[in-house]
Formats: C-alpha cells, structure tokens, sequence
C-alpha cells in the first residue's frame, strides 16, 4: 500500500511498518523516538481524502507538531500541504 505518504518525516531517514487494524492500513514511520502513523480513512467528503494521523512522542524532548506540519503525496503528483485547523 502506497496511496500516499506524509512528509512531517522523511522517509529516507527511517523505515516503513505497514500494518492493518480495524480494516484500515496503517503506515508508521519512527525517528528519534517520535513516531506518527497514519492510514487513510475509506470515507470522502466532496473532493476531500481524510487520513487519521496519531502521534506519540517517546523522545526525551518535547516536540511541537502541527497539522500544517504534514504533507500528502500522490504517487506522480503535487505535494499538498494539510490545512490549519479552523477557529
């Protein structure tokens, strides 16, 4: 599975665990002890893809990351940045 990737951390510095749970495929990337994964959600709204992102932080330091931190990635096209979250 590789519908798309997010960039919060790049790929090249880490490996890839794909898994499935619940009947969603996961991917997990682990670098200095933050690990995100992700999997994208079968629902769409309109023109929209939802992913569900979960972060957890094993590090020794805190880390601040953002929404607008990730980026998705089709295979062959432009990146698109996640939107802030509305107030």
């Amino acid at each position: 599975m590789r519908p798309g990737a997010l960039a919060a951390i790049p790929a090249r510095a880490c490996s890839v665990i794909e898994y499935e749970s619940n009947g969603l495929r996961f991917q997990t990337l682990t670098k200095s002890g933050v690990t995100i994964m992700f999997a994208v959600l079968p629902s769409h709204l309109h023109e929209y893809t939802s992913i569900q992102v979960a972060v957890s932080n094993g590090s020794e330091g805190p880390y601040v990351i953002r929404p607008e931190d990730f980026t998705y990635m089709r295979d062959g096209s432009v990146p698109v940045r996640a939107a802030r979250r509305g107030r």
